[in-house]
């Protein structure tokens, strides 16, 4: 969508340059509050969320710096701009970004350029033109950089230097000039000294993982806000009046992907490689788990989580990882524990009560009882992908096929009688359970069982939703959703109606490896992030 290529003036000769250029101009601005409309509409049906920095952990912004339009964050591998403006994040103003691990970063106002700053050396950033400057390197570490009409001043543990622009030669000068801006790493003990910013100071604190540390910090000349970021929770604006807050970094996520996603009392889980992300969704509050105070989660590969008001539990490739709400100590539960395997494939939490599936097999975990799992002697050859529930089995999609557990039964493990469609007995790789009906999800065929009359339906792939080789599933009261290596499939339950969406219809990824539906809200999982597709609007709108 844009304007017409065609350029065809519209205006008589004798028409002043003036009024040519107004008329323009105004054309111009309908034409950017159209494509704009058009835009807002699909922000409303469709949004997308991505990591910030590579894991999180590494990804902790370390410098915030604000001018008059933008607040630009930086990790230690990554940036972004904010602009104050139409409150919109750019990750696209750096294109060759310098190698990450840099300490700080620093912003000459006189001439626009980043300073990126490692140990001792600074490698010059031009913003204007995307391109990197020679490196300009001192006798000892950095510890902070600050900038004037004649150069560049640099503090070091042996006193302070003045650097030239242009030559990067730098000499040793103890005049300093006073009211200089000065950029480096945050010391939250020094600023609790500050008579107007000392509460930036204090962590934060939450229901999740205890206390979230300042990692950097930022003030305004002209203004009343400052802005602060915290391990784990991102970037947020402070108004130094009324000390009220908002985050700004709400919808980046602590994982460079998703794996896994759960949801449990008004809160969205995902998971997936870098970290946990945690949604209070009625709030629009976001939270990144990945430095625990005994564990770092960026080095577990994350398959899948569950949880409820009281609990985290993390289903990696060395067992799980178990965390109380409010505290950052993490326990495990592994193969030492009673698990069949340490590599964790899907989680189901139920009261006091954990269903775990594994690579090889399933298992059970008394929580209340925290005494070792259980398993299941036999199934150690099948691969257990998606576990639902009901008010009397467990249904287990898994490598060899689809299986229930009887809980009204010693927990029996059988499969459904003879009647059974062959291809249940084959790679089942999601089930859903959906009112009388339970849905099995095959690579190439979709199944319903009917619990009121024991009666099978087949939906294959072709014909109905050729999109791909299935991977997942999730139902709500409307649908039934199908991620594929080729798309997002809806089945429109009354109607019988299927439709595939794509990137080019607002999804992150057409490789879908998650989906969760919550409240007229599906929730995609992908490679590079996650799409919130608000499928009732979409509805509407059309």
């Amino acid at each position: 969508m844009g304007l017409p290529a065609r350029r065809q003036s519209c205006f008589p000769g004798s028409l002043t340059r003036s009024m040519k250029n107004t008329a323009r101009t105004i054309i111009l601005l309908l034409a950017s509050a159209w494509l704009g409309a058009g835009a807002a509409a699909f922000q409303t049906e469709w949004r997308q969320y991505r990591n910030f920095g590579g894991t999180t952990f590494e990804g902790d912004i370390r410098t915030i710096i604000s001018d008059t339009r933008y607040v630009y964050a930086f990790s230690s591998v990554s940036g972004a701009r904010y602009d104050k403006l139409f409150d919109k994040w750019d990750f696209s103003f750096i294109g060759h970004l310098p190698s990450g691990s840099y300490q700080f970063a620093a912003l000459d106002h006189y001439f626009n350029d980043l300073y990126f700053v490692y140990a001792d050396k600074m490698i010059p950033y031009r913003m204007i033109s995307d391109m990197q400057n020679p490196a300009i390197y001192l006798p000892q570490t950095i510890i902070r950089v600050a900038f004037d009409g004649r150069g560049i001043w640099v503090q070091t543990p042996g006193g302070y230097y003045q650097c030239d622009r242009w030559s990067g030669k730098c000499n040793k000068d103890a005049a300093v000039p006073q009211q200089l801006e000065w950029f480096g790493r945050a010391d939250a003990e020094a600023l609790r000294s500050s008579g107007q910013l000392y509460f930036l100071a204090q962590p934060v604190w939450d229901n999740w993982a205890g206390r979230h540390q300042l990692t950097a910090y930022a003030t305004e000349f002209t203004g009343n806000y400052a802005w602060a970021a915290y391990a784990g929770l991102g970037l947020w604006k402070y108004d130094l009046i009324t000390r009220e807050k908002t985050q700004l970094t709400s919808g980046f996520l602590a994982s460079t992907g998703v794996t896994g996603l759960y949801a449990s009392g008004g809160t969205v889980g995902i998971t997936g490689p870098g970290g946990v992300t945690l949604i209070d969704d009625g709030r629009d509050q976001w939270q990144q788990l990945n430095k625990l105070f005994n564990l770092d989660l960026t080095g577990y590969r994350l398959n899948c989580l569950a949880f409820d008001g009281k609990r985290v539990f993390i289903g990696t490739d060395r067992g799980i990882i178990a965390l109380k709400r409010g505290d950052d100590f993490a326990s495990t539960i592994s193969r030492y524990d009673g698990l069949p395997d340490d590599m964790v494939t899907s989680l189901l939490l139920q009261s006091d009560t954990l269903w775990i599936g594994t690579r090889s097999g399933p298992a059970i975990y008394l929580l209340r009882a925290g005494k070792r799992a259980d398993r299941w002697e036999g199934q150690d050859d099948r691969i257990i992908y998606q576990m639902a529930f009901d008010q009397r089995f467990i249904y287990l999609a898994t490598s060899r096929g689809g299986l229930m557990l009887d809980r009204s039964d010693s927990l029996k493990i059988f499969r459904y009688d003879n009647s059974s469609p062959p291809e249940l007995d084959d790679q089942v790789l999601g089930v859903a359970v959906d009112g009388p009906w339970v849905w099995w999800l095959t690579p190439d065929l979709l199944l319903r069982y009917d619990r009121r009359t024991s009666a099978w339906e087949k939906y294959p792939r072709a014909g109905n939703y050729n999109a791909g080789r299935a991977l997942c599933l999730t139902a709500d009261e409307n649908n039934l959703w199908i991620g594929t290596d080729a798309g997002l499939v809806r089945l429109d339950k009354e109607k019988i109606l299927w439709t595939v969406y794509r990137k080019d219809d607002g999804l992150l990824d057409d490789l879908v490896t998650g989906l969760l539906s919550v409240d007229g809200t599906l929730w995609i999982g992908g490679e590079n992030g996650l799409t919130k597709f608000f499928w009732k609007d979409h509805g509407r709108a059309k």
